[in-house]
């Protein structure tokens, strides 16, 4: 599943579109997919009300066919990705007790290292790295 983000005041909340792909999925239809996803992020004006922050988890669970958040993130692995002029950034995140966190000295341990790709990076080389980001196990605190 990969879901977009948009950029409030205070933080970044999980925003549609949510794109499920499946695990046969090859290299390069993930990484197109990891686009799509990617290229939806915006940065918002006005902070959304509660109504429509419900609206939008609830879009998403719906499309990813679960329950509530917890469930989603109970068995999920996630990786950062971000995209600006220098290029692409995938980075593993660690799990914790409820939340997703990323310690500086993650990158000193193989599963939790950055991934960094050109900014011209096809979607065969976005999606092998996307792929490779979330082979590995989630470390957990």
């Amino acid at each position: 599943m990969l879901v977009s983000e948009v950029q409030t005041r205070d933080f970044r909340r999980a925003h549609p579109p949510c794109v499920v792909v499946g695990q046969s999925l090859s290299d390069g239809e993930l990484g197109a997919a990891a686009r799509e996803v990617v290229g939806a992020y915006h940065e918002l004006r006005v902070e959304p009300d509660e109504a429509e922050l419900a609206r939008w988890e609830r879009s998403i669970l719906d499309t990813v066919g679960v329950r509530d958040w917890q469930t989603l993130e109970r068995n999920a692995k996630l990786v950062e990705i971000d995209v600006d002029g220098r290029g692409w950034e995938l980075r593993p995140m660690r799990r914790a007790r409820g939340y997703w966190i990323r310690w500086k000295q993650d990158d000193e341990l193989e599963i939790t290292r950055l991934t960094r790709l050109p900014p011209h990076a096809d979607d065969e080389a976005v999606g092998a790295a996307l792929r490779a980001a979330l082979t590995g196990p989630t470390p957990t605190d």
